[in-house]
């Protein structure tokens, strides 16, 4: 009884969780100096209820003295020691949840501000103007359509090519490499990138 009524106070739990608790964990069996694993409740959770009422407020403090008495000098110290390895401690971690819940709202902020989940890009591309048999036109538009506000805008390449890819990374949209008409009979690839900042609303070039 003495070693149930320790462990609901350090847990800081129910009479009822006490009891629950203790069947489950082999450590509250052993700190009552269980020898093997008992299948099975100590007592009933009112029992407890007695218990306190009989030993009052001088047996507490009987408890309590013997648990100092019995840890020898390390129970007369002036001054606790406390091992504070497993409290929980305000200091964020880079691989804590709460960051990630963090810059993911931010993205959607700065996504739902700039309507970039609303919009498409149609970049680039060719076009055969003069019929069969004649060069391609490359063309360096970019014609974005916003569906939020079902409007159209244009904005243009550094370089007219088709054949171009477009991936996100962060804040901005990359539109690299593709192919272009060099000379009326050449067509060749290329390693430009145009680069969207979607925070800024401007074009940069790289390559």
């Amino acid at each position: 009884m003495v070693s149930l009524l320790m462990l609901k106070h350090i847990r800081n739990i129910s009479d009822e969780s006490v009891v629950e608790q203790w069947f489950e964990n082999i450590y509250y069996q052993y700190f009552s100096e269980e020898k093997s694993y008992a299948c099975g409740v100590p007592c009933e959770a009112s029992e407890l209820v007695h218990f306190r009422n009989r030993i009052g407020v001088d047996g507490v403090e009987l408890i309590l003295k013997e648990s100092i008495r019995v840890n020898g000098k390390d129970g007369q110290e002036d001054q606790p020691t406390t091992d504070t390895t497993v409290q929980e401690k305000n200091i964020t971690y880079p691989t804590d949840n709460k960051l990630h819940r963090k810059i993911i709202k931010k993205c959607v902020s700065i996504a739902d501000q700039q309507q970039i989940w609303n919009k498409i890009f149609f970049a680039g591309g060719c076009y055969d103007m003069n019929g069969p048999g004649s060069n391609f036109l490359f063309t360096d538009r970019v014609d974005i359509f916003n569906a939020s506000s079902n409007l159209w805008s244009t904005a243009s390449l550094n370089e007219a090519r088709a054949g171009l890819t477009a991936t996100t990374l962060g804040n901005k949209i990359n539109f690299a490499g593709g192919i272009n008409l060099f000379n009326p009979n050449d067509y060749g690839s290329t390693n430009t990138i145009d680069i969207y900042d979607v925070i800024s609303n401007s074009w940069s070039v790289s390559s």
